[in-house]
C-alpha cells in the first residue's frame, strides 16, 4: 500500500480550498503532524484518530482520509480501513490515492475483481504506472490469476544479440555481444548453460553501463571466449537475470577446427555462473587480492603488469573483467574460479604496487 503526499501537500491543498480562515488550516496541520508522529512511534490507532481530526478540519480534502485508512491498516483493522476508503470514494469518485489503497485492500481481502476495477481507475488517472503496481506485494493474488495478471506487467529484460556463429580455428577468439535493456538499478547476473564443456574458454568479460532513461537502464556486456577444444556443438544458451526479470539467450552453433593443439586451462560446463563486473563489489581501484565467492579476485590498475602463480610457482591464466561507463573504463579485475592457493604480484612503472598471497 502506498501514499504519495506529505505535510506540504496538506498545507497547499487546504490553503487552496477557498477558505481563508487560518484556524481550520492550523487545526488540520496540527492533527496531521500528530498522526505522523503517532505512526512513527508505532501507535496506529492514535494516528487514525488524529487523521480523522485533520479530515474534520479540512472536510473538502480527500488526502487526510487516505492517511486515516493507512493508519487503520497498520493497526490491523482492514475492514475499518475499507469502510473509510469506500466512503471517501463515494464522495470523491476515482480519487487515485483512495482508489489505489482500496485496490490493495480488496486484493488482500480476496475481492480480486473489485481490486482490478480500482486499479484500472488508478491507471487512467496516470497517478501510478502498471509496472510500479506490479512490485506491490499486496497485488500478488492478482498476479496469480490469468484474468487479472495482465494488469500487473512484471519488469522485463530485453536482449539484442550479436556474435560469432559457425567455424572458428583452435586458439582464436569467439565473442558474444549482449545489448541489454533492464529495470534501472537491477542486480545483473549471467549464467552459461552450454552443453559442450571445454569447447570454448571464457577469457574476459566487459560490461559497459550506458545510462538510465526513465525506469530503464542500458548495459552492454561482451563475453570474449577462446576456442579451446576441437569439436562441433552449440555455445549457450545463456541465462540473463536482472532483478525479478530474466530471459534466455538462445544457443549458437559453433565448430572449432584444429590446426594445432592447445590445452584447455579453464573448465566450462552447463549452469556455470559468469562474472558480471558490476556485481563484484564497489568500483574501488585500489590494488587488492580477495575472495569473492565463487571467485578469487585481483583488482589492479589497467596499465599494471600482473603475475599469478599457484602454490608450486607455476603461472596461472586468470579471467579478465572490465567495468565501463559509456565507454570509459572504470575498473579492471582478474579472477580465478574457486579458492585456489595463489601468489600475485602487481607492478607498474617499475614499482611493486602489491604482492600478496592467499592459502
Amino acid at each position: 500500500m502506498r501514499l504519495r503526499w506529505a505535510r506540504v501537500a496538506v498545507l497547499l491543498l487546504v490553503a487552496c480550498g477557498g477558505d481563508p480562515v487560518l484556524d481550520p488550516i492550523e487545526a488540520s496541520l496540527t492533527a496531521y503532524d500528530a498522526g505522523r508522529a503517532a505512526l512513527a512511534t508505532d501507535q496506529p490507532l492514535v494516528a487514525a484518530a488524529a487523521f480523522a481530526q485533520a479530515s474534520e478540519a479540512a472536510p473538502d480534502q480527500p488526502l487526510p482520509v487516505a492517511w486515516r485508512a493507512h493508519a487503520l491498516v497498520q493497526a490491523g483493522d482492514l475492514q475499518g480501513a475499507f469502510g473509510v476508503l469506500d466512503a471517501g470514494l463515494t464522495r470523491w469518485p476515482g480519487q487515485p490515492d483512495l482508489a489505489y489503497q482500496r485496490a490493495a485492500l480488496r486484493a488482500r481481502l480476496g475481492d480480486l475483481k473489485g481490486a482490478a476495477a480500482d486499479l484500472v481507475d488508478v491507471y487512467q488517472s496516470g497517478a501510478v504506472l502498471p509496472q510500479d503496481a506490479a512490485l506491490d506485494p499486496d497485488f500478488a493474488p492478482l498476479l496469480a490469476q490469468p484474468d487479472t495478471a495482465a494488469l500487473l506487467p512484471l519488469p522485463t529484460v530485453d536482449v539484442q544479440v550479436t556474435g560469432e556463429a559457425g567455424a572458428v580455428l583452435l586458439g582464436e577468439s569467439w565473442d558474444l555481444d549482449l545489448l541489454l535493456s533492464l529495470p534501472a538499478g537491477a542486480h545483473l547476473s549471467l549464467e552459461d548453460r552450454s552443453e559442450a564443456p571445454g569447447l570454448l574458454r571464457l577469457v574476459s568479460v566487459v560490461e559497459d553501463q550506458l545510462g538510465v532513461e526513465g525506469r530503464v537502464e542500458g548495459r552492454r556486456v561482451v563475453l570474449h571466449y577462446e576456442a579451446a577444444r576441437p569439436g562441433l556443438s552449440q555455445a549457450g544458451p545463456w541465462r540473463v537475470v536482472a532483478g525479478a526479470a530474466e530471459t534466455l539467450v538462445p544457443a549458437r552453433p559453433v565448430e572449432v577446427l584444429a590446426l594445432g593443439q592447445r590445452a584447455q586451462t579453464q573448465p566450462d560446463g552447463p549452469g556455470r555462473p559468469l562474472p558480471v563486473p558490476s556485481a563484484l563489489g564497489p568500483a574501488d581501484p585500489a590494488p587488492r587480492l580477495e575472495r569473492l565467492e565463487p571467485w578469487t579476485v585481483l583488482t589492479a590498475p589497467a596499465s599494471a603488469k600482473t603475475t599469478w602463480m599457484d602454490a608450486t610457482g607455476q603461472p596461472l591464466d586468470p579471467l579478465r573483467v572490465e567495468l565501463r561507463e559509456s565507454g570509459r573504463s572504470l575498473l579492471i579485475r582478474e579472477l580465478l574460479p574457486g579458492s585456489p592457493a595463489v601468489h600475485v604480484r602487481v607492478e607498474q612503472a617499475g614499482l611493486v604496487l602489491l604482492e600478496a598471497q592467499l592459502p
